[in-house]
C-alpha cells in the first residue's frame, strides 16, 4: 500500500514538471532565459524563497504629513489699505481698553484705600468712646449738694 502512494505522488510531481515545461516553451526567448536562470538559482540553493502574505491588519496612518501644509512662503502679500486701517483701529482700541482698565483699577484701588481709612477712623472713634466710658465709670459720682433749708 505504501508503494502505491509513492507512485501517485511521483505522478503528480511529474505532471507539474510537464506543465512548467509547457509554459516555458510558450514564452518568448527573453522571458524563457530569465525564468530558467531563476529556476537554476533555486536548484543550486543560491535563490531565496519569500513567503508573501497579506498584512494582518490595516496600517494605522497618522494623516497628512506635518510639513506638507507648512511650506515656507518666499513672497509676502501686500495688505490693502483697508487692512492697514483695520489694524490701526484695532491697535487704537487695544490701547484705549488698556487705559480704561488701568483707570478702573486705579479707582477701585483708591476706593479700597478710602474704605480702609474710614474703617480705621471708625475704630479710633470707638476706642475713644470706650476710653471715655471707662473714665466716667472710674470717676466717683459727684457729691450731692445739700441745700440749706
Amino acid at each position: 500500500d505504501l508503494h502505491a502512494l509513492d507512485t501517485n505522488a511521483d505522478l503528480t510531481q511529474i505532471e507539474q514538471v510537464d506543465r512548467i515545461r509547457e509554459r516555458l516553451l510558450q514564452m518568448n526567448p527573453a522571458q524563457m532565459a530569465a525564468q530558467l536562470q531563476a529556476i537554476n538559482s533555486l536548484l543550486e540553493g543560491s535563490g531565496t524563497f519569500v513567503k508573501i502574505q497579506e498584512p494582518t491588519q490595516a496600517q494605522t496612518t497618522r494623516g497628512r504629513p506635518k510639513g506638507a501644509p507648512n511650506k515656507p512662503k518666499t513672497t509676502k502679500r501686500d495688505p490693502s489699505a483697508f487692512e492697514h486701517v483695520e489694524n490701526k483701529r484695532k491697535n487704537e482700541e487695544g490701547v484705549m481698553m488698556k487705559s480704561k482698565k488701568q483707570k478702573l483699577a486705579e479707582t477701585r484701588k483708591a476706593e479700597k484705600e478710602e474704605m480702609k481709612q474710614m474703617k480705621k477712623e471708625e475704630k479710633e472713634q470707638q476706642k475713644r468712646k470706650k476710653e471715655e466710658e471707662k473714665k466716667k465709670k472710674n470717676e466717683p459720682a459727684p457729691k450731692k449738694r445739700k441745700i440749706p433749708a
